[in-house]
């Protein structure tokens, strides 16, 4: 299965952008553009990068190019942060189950004591 090539979004202006929300009673926005690259990791969305600029059009068309490239990276690194997470608390899990002590911090209650 592929990587799925979730939408970016280049918004020049974001008070007339229809995607952008806007609440009747709040003041004028302090940033009027806006990049939105979604952080992907195959299919999974893992959040949304989003920058944005005080002035109307500041974005170009190579700058999403370049925050695209950079969101896909901070994907994998989160990811595999993640990864890393999951793995640690198995063994540390698998430790307290075999009845080692010595893969469990000090003062760390097992998850099923809590």
């Amino acid at each position: 299965m592929g990587d799925i090539k979730a939408p970016t979004a280049l918004i020049a202006d974001v008070t007339q952008d229809p995607r952008w929300i806007l609440l009747s009673d709040a003041p004028e926005p302090a940033h009027r553009s806006a990049l939105a690259v979604p952080l992907m990791v195959g299919a999974e969305c893992l959040g949304v990068l989003l920058l944005y600029h005080q002035e109307v059009g500041h974005f170009s068309g190579d700058q999403l190019d370049l925050v695209q490239a950079a969101a896909n990276q901070v994907a994998i690194a989160v990811n595999n942060a993640e990864l890393y997470r999951l793995i640690r608390d198995q063994a540390e899990d698998l430790g307290i189950c075999s009845g080692s002590s010595k893969s469990r911090p000090a003062g760390r209650v097992p998850f099923w004591r809590l």
